[in-house]
């Protein structure tokens, strides 16, 4: 479990930053876990997919087997703050953006630089969203499908097969191409796209870029704080909110499970899930 702050200075920001800093980190890892793998019903439409049938399937079984995917990840995850387009959309632009990772069909070389570079003139990647039980996979595709419309088109058009981040009773706009709503993303502009005579939502970002999502939680999780925060002074309004097992003399802290806000009791080590995100 991570404690809140870290790096950072308590004392001259607010809680509200010090957790939307923390939730950006984390955010670009994938938490271990064993999860059922569904392939969107456009996925097998590239002809990338078809070429690299072996590794997608790999990478499938390990996501069901819950292996540690960090290794699959872009180096700048492994070394977040380190690059100088970290400040730029929390430093992945399709996990702000949409919610979607990225992965490598070759994992990071402990020696040195991924070899994928060398090996694979394509530098192919899986994109893929994931929850705690569940994992997407969108589309096979490569780093210029961040920019060149065809990872938003993918994403707009599995969120309108699924009936997810569907504006029900708006038409939307199909005035903008998949190409022209990527570059309004990057620039902090949202839009809708019709599809079905239905408007979908594509990119969700901050003026500034940050995922719109991440800032959700990291301020509904600040709320939480600072809501329960002055029930935990009085032993009977904590026992009501927490139950009997609060000891006489209990000694809080808050931290995250990964994203998942926690409470912790250190003397009866207990542990108190609160919502990480807002419904």
């Amino acid at each position: 479990m991570t404690e809140l702050g870290g790096d950072l200075d308590p004392q001259r920001q607010s809680l509200g930053y010090l957790i939307h800093r923390y939730l950006v980190r984390t955010r670009r890892l994938i938490p271990i876990a064993k999860r059922h793998v569904f392939f969107v019903r456009r996925f097998w439409d590239s002809g990338l997919v078809t070429r690299h049938l072996n590794k997608v399937f790999e990478l499938a079984r390990l996501v069901e087997e819950g292996a540690d995917l960090t290794p699959y990840l872009s180096g700048r995850a492994h070394r977040p703050g380190k690059h100088p387009r970290d400040d730029q959309h929390d430093g992945d632009f399709a996990l702000a953006a949409y919610d979607v990772h990225h992965l490598h069909f070759d994992p990071v070389d402990p020696a040195g630089p991924r070899k994928v570079r060398q090996q694979d003139k394509e530098d192919v990647l899986l994109f893929a969203t994931f929850d705690r039980e569940l994992a997407a996979f969108i589309m096979v595709g490569t780093h210029k499908s961040f920019y060149d419309g065809t990872l938003e088109s993918a994403v707009v058009q599995a969120r309108a097969d699924a009936g997810h981040m569907v504006l029900n009773g708006i038409k939307g706009e199909s005035g903008f191409t998949a190409l022209q709503r990527t570059r309004m993303g990057l620039r902090g502009l949202n839009t809708a796209v019709a599809i079905g005579g239905q408007a979908v939502i594509s990119s969700m970002l901050m003026g500034n870029g940050s995922s719109m999502r991440t800032l959700r939680m990291a301020d509904f999780a600040a709320w939480r704080i600072e809501d329960v925060d002055p029930i935990l002074d009085d032993i009977e309004r904590a026992r009501a909110l927490l139950g009997p097992r609060v000891p006489d003399d209990p000694d809080f802290s808050w931290g995250f499970d990964q994203t998942r806000l926690v409470l912790v009791e250190a003397k009866s080590r207990t542990g108190f899930n609160f919502a990480d995100q807002p419904n």
